[in-house]
């Protein structure tokens, strides 16, 4: 019961920790790629979408994920589900994945026994430590989060498979959260290793069964699971090329730079102070650079330090042999698309507080066995000065994630020569109406990198923004030359086309494969609707703003262009319905109300239009012509000529020139002053 209650104390601190350190994330907005997997991908609004996680053609395209990834999906869809768009419940889901990891940081190192003492130091390091930052505040690189608590999980049922009773039970738990962990992220394939040096902690601690049946059982079972995985992923789930390459051009160059970034891992876990979202990595050709040479030494101690480890303390041997070998995904042996980014050292620190927390409680220990009262206040000085420098640290630095200005201002101060960060800024500046400062960030980041493309649609957003359509059409073509599968870049070509009164037909093929590559693309639908009305296609018109509506069921926009044309090919319950929808989802749309109010009148129903026409101008009060409806409907229809006079007066007022300004002065003129 004692050691019940102690367990559970450890556990409410651990949870008081992460929450200290963390809740300052909690208000924050979504950023980074949480526009493109989250915000941008309406789908994840509707669970009849869940099954697209599992069909090979669809998933990447629908999705816009560069892996598969479908477990990381399917929390997407739970968190929309909940929360919609509310930043902050995603944020708390988040942290709550985050709080799982850090329990079982803690679970696991006491199954592996290394004593509450030291098990409750490791997780304390663990849930404070400002690398964590990134992957639990950004809810679209939830995958690292959830690939945690898999492999946690699945080594705490490991552990229960050799020691406890219902062996079979937990062996297959085992590989059912590694399954889980590879379809959260590919970093899961070095499970094979960590079990490898598992195993070998089992043999230094003298508890290792013995024999090749066994081998064969254990490891077979883990390879036939890598093999369905690897066959799943490089087969049907092989998802869209990459044009990634190694740094510096070749794998040994990428070797050497990988030198380099171990030397910054380390400065990272053990002196985490220059924090940064975007790492310029510089590639490095030269085992003589005195970066490959301390990254050289960097691996060589850490090398010796697992040898000697697991000779003298195999726990501590495990706990550094798990850091050096969770790094192996990130090393760079296979192209990334980001050399360095402070997220990649999530799993791998915990090796480092398993380790941190048994040199704490030796330490501690030490003292109590050498009877220093004074030793053993300096251990546990250094411990909580430890525990608090990194949550003050981590508490900061979640702030810095607020939102995309704050992030990618900070960013572009610690990275100026990350043609990313300006590029991000300069999204920022845009989003937030900042036009010309916008430009600025975007050309800087094409200074830095002449051929990205997204650089290039952003400059064609400026120019189209300033009525500059023969340059941003420019701008789109050359990014579509770089990206040619952007469903963005070809709506926006087909935007600056029409603008410029030209390529119509050519605009329509633009539009068809934007819709090609982004099924759910609702402003494209929207467009091809509005192009085959104005050729007078009512029919077609119709089916795309239909298909509009099956993009976004939530677009106010998409069920009014409906409604418009249902009454165009005289539907008129069905133009009805789709207007009063789009009112359900925003009603503050005087035009939609307007179009309502012009059909209800079409069907003689006169207090029902008077209505919607009240609703209108209280929309929008410089509605003229709403104004005008409204005015000769309470004097023909209603005979109230003082609501009709002030109505018309409103009309000469917003519109002085009018085209019907002349009649309604004359009409004004008969009607008695109030």
């Amino acid at each position: 019961m004692r050691d019940s209650r102690r367990k559970a104390l450890a556990l409410g601190v651990l949870l008081i920790l992460t929450v200290a350190a963390f809740s300052g994330a909690l208000g924050n907005d979504f950023v980074w790629d949480d526009r493109g997997f989250i915000l941008d991908t309406p789908e994840l609004r509707h669970t009849k979408h869940i099954p697209l996680v599992f069909h090979p053609k669809l998933y990447f395209d629908r999705f816009q994920e560069g892996s598969w990834r479908p477990v990381e999906t399917l929390s997407h869809f739970l968190t929309v589900g909940l929360f919609r768009y509310w930043a902050p419940g995603h944020n708390a889901f988040d942290l709550l994945l985050y709080t799982m990891v850090v329990w079982l940081v803690y679970g696991l190192a006491i199954q592996m026994g290394m004593g509450e003492l030291a098990a409750f130091i490791a997780a304390a390091l663990f849930a404070v430590h400002p690398v964590h930052v990134e992957p639990v505040v950004v809810s679209a690189l939830r995958a690292d989060v959830l690939s945690a608590i898999f492999v946690l999980a699945a080594f705490v049922c490991l552990i229960k498979a050799d020691t406890q009773s219902h062996r079979a039970m937990w062996w297959v738990a085992t590989l059912i959260f590694y399954a889980l962990v590879l379809l959260s992220k590919e970093m899961a394939l070095v499970f094979p290793f960590l079990l490898v040096a598992y195993d070998v902690l089992r043999a230094r601690q003298g508890r290792l069964p013995l024999g090749v049946k066994w081998i064969r059982f254990r490891y077979g079972a883990v390879l036939a699971v890598t093999g369905l995985y690897l066959f799943l992923r490089f087969g049907p789930y092989a998802g869209p090329p990459h044009s990634y390459t190694y740094v510096g051009g070749s794998l040994g160059s990428a070797i050497l730079t990988m030198l380099g970034i171990l030397v910054q891992y380390a400065r990272l876990l053990l002196v985490p102070l220059r924090l940064n979202v975007d790492y310029v990595v510089r590639p490095i050709e030269s085992l003589a650079s005195p970066q490959a040479l301390a990254g050289l030494g960097v691996l060589a101690a850490m090398v010796v330090a697992v040898a000697l480890g697991y000779r003298r303390r195999p726990l501590a041997g495990f706990a550094l042999a798990w850091l050096l070998l969770s790094l192996l995904p990130v090393a760079n042996l296979v192209p990334l698309e980001n050399p360095m980014a402070e997220r990649y050292l999530f799993i791998p620190s915990m090796g480092l507080c398993w380790a941190a927390g048994l040199a704490a409680a030796g330490g501690i220990e030490w003292a109590a066995a050498a009877e220093s009262k004074a030793r053993a206040s300096a251990v546990w000085a250094l411990v909580g000065f430890a525990i608090v420098a990194l949550g003050v640290r981590t508490s900061l630095w979640t702030r810095a994630w607020k939102d995309e200005l704050t992030l990618w201002s900070a960013t572009v101060v610690a990275s100026p020569e990350s043609a990313r960060a300006h590029l991000n800024l300069g999204s920022a500046l845009i989003l937030g109406g900042q036009w010309e400062a916008g430009r600025g960030e975007i050309e800087r980041s094409l200074a830095l990198e002449p051929d990205k493309a997204d650089a290039l649609h952003n400059l064609g957003l400026i120019e189209a923004h300033e009525g500059r359509w023969a340059e941003a059409e420019a701008a789109y073509r050359r990014s579509l030359e770089l990206q040619p599968d952007s469903p963005a870049t070809l709506y926006n070509l087909a935007r600056a086309l029409l603008a410029q009164g030209k390529g119509a037909d050519t605009a329509m093929w633009l539009l068809g494969q934007a819709v090609s590559f982004k099924p759910l693309f609702t402003d494209a639908y929207l467009l091809t609707g509005n192009l085959l009305a104005d050729q007078g296609k009512p029919d077609e018109a119709a089916h795309a703003y239909r298909r509009a509506v099956e993009a976004d069921p939530e677009s106010a926009e998409a069920h009014s262009a409906l409604g418009n044309a249902e009454r165009a090919l005289g539907r008129p319950e069905a133009a009805e319905a789709a207007y009063k929808r789009s009112i359900e989802l925003k009603p503050d749309s005087a035009e939609t109300r307007f179009n309502l109010a012009s059909l209800y009148g079409e069907q003689g129903r006169y207090r029902e239009t008077i209505a919607e026409l009240e609703r209108a101008v209280a929309a929008d009060p410089t509605m003229a012509v709403a104004h005008k409806n409204l005015g000769l409907l309470y004097l023909k229809v209603m005979r109230d000529p003082a609501r009709a006079r002030l109505h018309l007066q409103r009309v000469i007022d917003l519109a002085p020139n009018h085209p019907e300004a002349q009649a309604i002065r004359r009409l004004l003129d008969s009607l008695p002053s109030y």
